[in-house]
């Protein structure tokens, strides 16, 4: 659906208000997103799900530049072998 194309890294400016450079917000991202979720398309800039998509969408950004694997995790890859049960009532 969308294509990754290498890109290259944002050029720094001098910002006088934070006195250090900065790289300009890239806004493909955003535009991605608000494509591939309809429910998100009017969303605000504030919106806490834009922002929770946003983050998701620049984690796999980064696995798919550095060549890693891009997985989802389920939350039992996290546990270990026996967690979460009860402890067993020992025997009288």
């Amino acid at each position: 659906m969308f294509e990754i194309q290498a890109e290259a890294e944002p050029k720094k400016h001098w910002d006088l208000k934070r006195k250090k450079h900065v790289a300009p917000s890239l806004s493909f991202k955003s535009n991605a997103v608000r494509a591939f979720f309809p429910s998100l398309k009017n969303a605000k800039s504030n919106d806490s799900k834009l922002k929770k998509a946003l983050q998701l969408a620049t984690r796999c950004y980064r696995k798919i530049k550095s060549g890693d694997e891009v997985k989802v995790n389920s939350k039992k890859m996290f546990r270990e072998p026996g967690a979460g049960q009860k402890p067993a009532a020992p025997e009288v």
